[in-house]
């Protein structure tokens, strides 16, 4: 493994044991590789490990696929529109089977894992982490732990049956964001080694293979680059990713990031449009205080009470040096978004990657989008309906259920020490 890790704040060099903060100023970590970005001749992620966290024999099957728009292009009146597809397309040899593109993330992760000691890994979920992360920890046979608010619990599915090794958990009365905090205690607790989110650099350059295909495949840089966002961390590996290419001698203008939300729960997108770097409670609609209230929400997964928006390397770093913009989309919206994409495409989207198209419409609408410009689409899960119809998703079987998020610790040893 040829890189290091270097604080964004202080811009100290720290050494890896799975760390997630400089342990000097509590900043968020950045990656550095030696050598400039060129792909090996390799299938699926193996391909960009050269600039990914991970061992010399890392290796994976399946990779995002990248491709220049016809139909949609057609559609809205596009020259240069480029998806990045993430998820279940045979066609377009597209295999990424949990459907998301969050199963870039969990390879590079677990191998980083691995590499630093660790035994059993315990994250928290809404949906699409926690199933690419279940289904790759159940595939490397990586004792894995997924905490999901009940609330989302009866749309979560699996590609595969359920491996002995991962452990999946319900939270009752919890939202996302209090589901992650009982996995921090857990983690804690037990020992385990927790997945960290966007402090995880694993974490963000894997989702960052997204931006180094379209690189790859486009041989240049975007002028836009398009993203449903929860926490945004797939956007914070973007941007290094775009960062560490300008460092290596790449002398193209940044994209333009363009990050979209689920409209009514758009934290960040208010605060941006507020002209603030900070989130404020009255960002948040006042009924998702109730953990109910998710299981009405169109996109679970693009709900993150905490995200990484202010300080250094957050959310409104990427967005101010960008120039960017941010969108709140609704569900109609959306969902009109996801039926044009599937009509001129030819293949389904899930809610958030929906959301993103939405977001594109109203940057067309709102004049941020001209029809020369090279737009690169991150579609962040697709092909969920195809992979059920033809394959099958599975319902996994939970293995236990917490009362709340103010479990007591006894609660929340089971089962663990049995």
């Amino acid at each position: 493994m040829s890189y290091k890790l270097v604080c964004a704040g202080c811009s100290k060099t720290v050494q890896d044991e799975y760390t997630l903060l400089c342990p000097h100023c509590d900043s968020i970590l950045r990656t550095e590789y030696e050598g400039p970005f060129k792909p090996l001749e390799e299938p699926g992620l193996g391909r960009y490990r050269s600039w990914l966290p991970v061992p010399d024999d890392f290796t994976y099957p399946a990779a995002p696929v990248v491709y220049k728009s016809e139909g949609l292009a057609n559609e809205l009146g596009l020259n240069n529109l480029w998806i990045a597809f993430n998820g279940y397309w045979p066609e377009r040899g597209a295999d990424l089977r949990s459907c998301t593109f969050k199963e870039l993330e969990a390879p590079p992760t677990f191998a980083r894992a691995k590499a630093c000691g660790a035994k059993t890994m315990i994250l928290a979920s809404a949906g699409n982490t926690g199933r690419a992360f279940a289904y790759v920890g159940g595939k490397l046979g990586f004792p894995t732990v997924v905490l999901i608010p009940n609330a989302c619990r009866e749309t979560f599915w699996l590609p595969e049956e359920k491996a002995d090794c991962v452990k999946l958990i319900a939270v009752d009365d919890a939202d996302y964001f209090q589901t992650i905090q009982v996995a921090e205690r857990i983690g804690k607790l037990m020992g385990f080694q927790r997945e960290g989110g966007h402090k995880n650099v694993a974490r963000k350059d894997g989702m960052s293979i997204v931006v180094m295909a379209g690189y790859e495949v486009m041989m240049k840089l975007p002028m836009h680059y398009f993203q449903a966002v929860g926490s945004g961390t797939g956007a914070l590996g973007s941007y290094e990713f775009y960062n560490k290419l300008f460092t290596s001698g790449v002398r193209e203008k940044m994209p333009k990031f363009h990050l979209v939300q689920g409209s009514p729960f758009i934290p960040m997108v208010k605060a941006w449009r507020d002209g603030r770097d900070t989130i404020v409670p009255d960002d948040f609609p006042q009924e998702c205080q109730d953990p109910g209230y998710l299981i009405g929400l169109f996109a679970k997964v693009l709900t993150n009470r905490s995200p990484p928006f202010g300080g250094t390397g957050g959310v409104h770093e990427v967005l101010s040096t960008s120039k960017g913009q941010m969108y709140g989309v609704e569900e109609e919206m959306a969902k009109i978004a996801g039926k044009m994409f599937e009509r001129s495409e030819g293949i389904d989207l899930v809610p958030a990657a929906q959301v993103c198209v939405g977001g594109l419409l109203k940057a067309l609408d709102e004049g941020e989008v001209g029809k020369d410009d090279e737009v690169l689409l991150n579609i962040t899960g697709g092909g969920e309906a195809r992979y059920d119809k033809e394959v099958g998703k599975k319902l996994p079987n939970f293995d236990f259920r917490i009362s709340g998020p103010d479990a007591l610790d006894d609660e929340l040893r089971w089962p663990f020490d049995e």
